[in-house]
């Protein structure tokens, strides 16, 4: 296969998205792939690496019934595709998984457009710091500089156990909690305290 025969397959799997057959397009994508294998090249300097199995990754577009900000783990990857594991099923609850592809020319520099790597949260157990005020209107308030323990990292929810007692907190456990499976990040009101920081 040329490079003109890969710009009419390209053209006919962005015309199938357009139209939503996701599923054939895919289809197409992978076939692109694979024929053109013998045309594949070593990445160039510069281009876009993808991250490793286990990396934690978060959407920036919407794809496939997953809205953007919709976060996953990669659990396989080869040459020329890379599976992750979405924390949620999609709208449609037809899917838990994507799958991208290397592109036989351009290699994985259009995935890039698509997602982050998410710095992974911190564990149970770890000492942390509020970087700002937290508000959980109308039952209290956690002020910066508050300290706690991570006491939750799972099922999509995240928790700090604060040491110090909060007015209005007392049905909440004295807990701070994020909702990360609804984009509720945690990792923009919180840092890891390391030894003597406090």
């Amino acid at each position: 296969m040329n490079p003109e025969g890969f710009k009419t397959l390209n053209q006919a799997e962005e015309t199938l998205r357009r139209l939503g057959a996701e599923e054939i397009a895919d289809d197409l994508y992978a076939l692109g792939c694979k024929l053109g294998s013998e045309y594949a090249s070593e990445p160039q300097p510069g281009t876009w690496t993808p991250p490793e199995v286990g990396t934690a990754i978060r959407l920036l577009v919407p794809m496939k019934g997953w809205q953007v900000g919709a976060t996953g783990t990669v659990y396989y990857l080869d040459d020329d595709e890379m599976h992750v594991a979405m924390d949620e099923m999609n709208a449609t609850r037809d899917r838990e998984e994507l799958v991208f592809y290397s592109v036989v020319f351009d290699g994985w520099d259009d995935v890039q457009d698509e997602l982050e790597v998410v710095a992974p949260l911190p564990a149970v157990g770890t000492k942390v710091r509020l970087l700002h005020d937290v508000d959980r209107f109308p039952h209290f308030v956690a002020p910066k500089g508050a300290t706690g323990v991570v006491s939750n990292a799972e099922d999509g929810v995240f928790c700090v156990l604060l040491d110090e007692k909060l007015v209005g907190a007392e049905d909440w456990d004295n807990e701070v909690m994020w909702s990360v499976r609804d984009g509720d990040d945690p990792q923009k009101a919180l840092e890891v305290i390391t030894d003597g920081s406090e």
